[in-house]
């Protein structure tokens, strides 16, 4: 939910792309959409949730794999890794 919010909050166009991919040791999922640079050094941190550092330190904390994210003046991208051992 969080990453759906940030979504609706922060991007120009509100449409996220979401892709998986599988490798030999994780399922990766990876979302992407635009960003509105008006709203990328705005704290969300009051406005709802724990946001995308929670999600990081979630994941990291059960070390259920990792998190990486990205923003540049186009795109914001947040890929999660999930170890196999906790895939069906």
């Amino acid at each position: 939910m969080e990453i759906f919010s940030n979504v609706y909050n922060h991007s120009q166009d509100k449409i996220v792309t979401i892709r998986i991919q599988d490798t030999k040791e994780h399922l990766i999922l990876k979302f992407k959409n635009k960003t509105d640079t008006s709203t990328i050094k705005e704290s969300n941190i009051n406005f709802r949730g724990k946001g995308i550092d929670f999600i990081k330190s979630f994941i990291n904390k059960q070390q259920y794999g990792y998190v990486e994210s990205s923003i540049n003046n186009e795109n914001y991208q947040i890929k999660l890794f999930i170890d196999k051992e906790y895939v069906l």
